[in-house]
């Protein structure tokens, strides 16, 4: 699909340029490639010499939409008690919705997927993937356990909730629950003022340098390769019917639309930045 005019001007607009802030923030959506990702900070951390603080999965699963209270805490006393001469910068991972912390200078960074990818796994990693004990004990209690795909899809239980990038791009707010066009803005106006860079799971290489070129503070080379996937375990795989298929995409339109447009971002940033896959 082709860029309205609007995004168009805005492409234009869009500059190779090193962003040098004191904070990183990356409100990790779920099953985009966040766990190679976190990783990929953590190493370049203990090379580049600052610190890394990671919310927990299990955080999220406690706290769910109000998870950015808890994060804007967290964020508070870890600034509030670092040691600046050891670690001048810090880099925060978590999944949370965009949210803004006052009187800090920071700046954002996040992976997407091709929306109906990320909905397949999210809907396996729910029911098949390393999560606590006690969640997959609830969700066999409340017999979404067994349920197909297309049951939870109907039914947006656990793992097929619709729209999911854009309410992680979009903010906290009831409306960005609603994948609706208000939701679609927010979510766009968030990515261009506040994200630095927004990777994309299938090209991994490629955003790996685009990190590099401009958050150098937050990331350089390093030797040891990291997987971009982490495969679920047990996952039994469903053949899914075209009209299911078609259903997903239709119901997850804000997530395609919003998937485009970060996509034409990536790749325009790319060419501006004079990057190219490597060969080999």
């Amino acid at each position: 699909a082709s860029a309205s005019d609007d995004d168009w001007k805005i492409l234009n607009k869009v500059q190779c340029q090193a962003i040098k802030k004191p904070i990183l923030l990356y409100n990790r959506i779920h099953k985009t490639g966040s766990t190679s990702t976190a990783q990929l900070i953590k190493r370049n951390a203990a090379k580049l010499q600052y610190k890394v603080l990671v919310g927990s999965t299990l955080q999220w699963e406690v706290f769910g939409s109000k998870n950015h209270e808890a994060i804007k805490s967290d964020i508070q006393y870890a600034i509030k008690h670092r040691r600046p001469w050891q670690y001048p910068r810090l880099a925060y991972v978590a999944h949370f919705y965009y949210s803004t912390i006052s009187n800090l200078s920071y700046t954002y960074i996040n992976m997407v997927r091709n929306p109906l990818d990320r909905y397949i796994s999210h809907y396996y990693y729910q029911r098949f993937g390393d999560r606590p004990a006690d969640k997959l004990q609830e969700m066999k209690k409340s017999g979404q356990f067994n349920e197909t795909l297309q049951q939870c899809f109907q039914q947006q239980h656990q793992g097929c909730q619709l729209n999911v990038m854009t309410r992680f791009f979009c903010g906290y707010q009831d409306y960005c629950a609603k994948g609706n066009q208000r939701a679609l803005n927010q979510a766009k106006q968030n990515i261009l003022s506040q994200y630095a860079v927004i990777g994309l799971l299938e090209e991994w290489e490629l955003s790996s340098q685009l990190f590099r070129k401009i958050l150098p503070e937050f990331f350089t080379q390093i030797n040891e390769k990291i997987a971009r996937y982490k495969v679920n375990k047990n996952r039994k795989a469903e053949k899914l019917s075209s009209q299911l298929i078609q259903a997903i995409k239709q119901a997850n339109d804000a997530d395609y639309q919003l998937y485009r447009f970060i996509k034409q971002l990536f790749w325009t940033r790319i060419a501006k930045c004079g990057l190219a896959k490597e060969i080999g």
